[in-house]
């Protein structure tokens, strides 16, 4: 499977953010991409006091929502799994989430391009290793194919280390988890 990694500007505007996300998603999906991972924060951007678009937790939900459900659409025109960071609105005295919206063992990291210098975006097999990277000067798309048959990630695929199976449990984050009805919700309303 082939799958690309954006590193796009993060602004605190999602009527900017939308439109670099969805174009990266039609340049990945022009490369063969079938998955396509964005940054932390890619569409909504980070919600601080110095960001006045989020004054303290009063987020305006609409403009975050609008540019969602536009990529959900294009993520379907094009055919591609769409991996996009933003903030996830709770109910309730929660404040929100930094959380990825979804759609192995394959790690991409994908961040800010404006972080990029500090630790460009990149794809590590799960032996380790990089991939590929972006280059650290700006926005940048990489694409990689996995491909499980690898000879080269016979240990890692096939002989899985204990830890794996705790982390797949869940127990290593059982103690951080909030219980909250708007983190069941796939809407993305």
């Amino acid at each position: 499977m082939r799958i690309a990694v954006a590193q796009t500007e993060v602004t605190t505007d999602p009527h900017v953010n939308g439109p670099a996300i969805r174009a990266a998603m039609r340049r990945a999906a022009g490369q063969g991409a079938r998955l396509v991972h964005f940054g932390e924060g890619s569409l909504s951007g980070y919600a601080g006091a110095d960001k006045p678009h989020y004054t303290g937790w009063q987020i305006d939900w609409a403009p975050v929502t609008e540019q969602l459900r536009a990529t959900m659409a294009l993520a379907g025109e094009l055919g591609v799994w769409v991996v996009v960071g933003g903030n996830h609105r709770l109910s309730g005295a929660h404040r929100p989430h930094n959380s990825l919206w979804v759609n192995g063992l394959w790690v991409s990291i994908a961040v800010p391009a404006q972080c990029a210098p500090a630790s460009p975006s990149a794809v590590a097999g799960p032996h380790g290793y990089l991939l590929r990277q972006a280059r650290a000067d700006g926005p940048d798309l990489i694409c990689v194919d996995l491909d499980r048959a690898d000879p080269e990630l016979d240990v890692a695929l096939k002989k899985a280390r204990p830890w794996r199976a705790t982390a797949r449990a869940g127990d290593v984050y059982a103690a951080a988890r909030v219980t909250d009805p708007r983190s069941a919700d796939r809407t993305g309303a």
